[in-house]
């Protein structure tokens, strides 16, 4: 008899485990989101800053997914050769997720061509920059931010010395504006 209860309570252990964290993971697998839908402020305003979406359909209809590979492009520059100090506009130094703007440090242009796979994907609310001090930033459309790190190189699986003295981790702050200068090729 006691067996047959311990078995009933570990059954309803296990369901309600599975009940508890089942909308957690169909929610973090199933956040689509359109370049459409994030310029909708109906839409926009059910997303918190830093809310991580699965995929993302840019305005150019590219689909974009955690696990894709994106290849870094060239930095948006208006001279035809680059400098030292010539840096990315779209695309910054680590993970920025959570920091201020004055805190980012952009990417060098000699990263130009490495390829990076995507970690996470997340939403940003545009900032508003008027006059109107009643308004509230969750009624701003939304930016996409890629999180990305370096593809690596080695078939065993561990970081070679190449990868181990570049910058690694990359945040692309706006991919519609990176892709439409260039910056990031899908």
């Amino acid at each position: 008899m006691i067996d047959l209860l311990q078995q009933t309570q570990q059954i309803i252990m296990k369901k309600l485990i599975i009940l508890l964290f089942l909308p957690l993971i169909t929610i973090s697998q199933n956040k689509v989101l359109t370049y459409q839908e994030a310029n909708d402020i109906n839409i926009a305003k059910q997303y918190k800053n830093d809310t991580e979406i699965y995929s993302y359909t840019t305005k150019n209809g590219i689909k974009i997914s955690v696990g894709d590979v994106l290849t870094i492009g060239d930095a948006e520059i208006k001279r035809e050769e680059y400098m030292i100090n010539d840096v990315f506009k779209n695309i910054v130094i680590g993970n920025v997720k959570g920091t201020y703007s004055h805190d980012y440090k952009y990417l060098s242009h000699k990263y130009s061509g490495d390829k990076v796979v995507i970690h996470s994907i997340y939403v940003k609310h545009v900032k508003y920059k008027g006059y109107n001090i009643l308004k509230k930033r969750n009624e701003m459309p939304l930016y996409v931010c890629v999180y990305v790190r370096n593809v690596k190189e080695n078939k065993s699986g561990l970081a070679s010395v190449t990868n181990l003295l570049k910058d690694s981790r990359k945040t692309i702050l706006d991919i519609d504006k990176a892709l439409d200068s260039g910056e990031i090729i899908k």
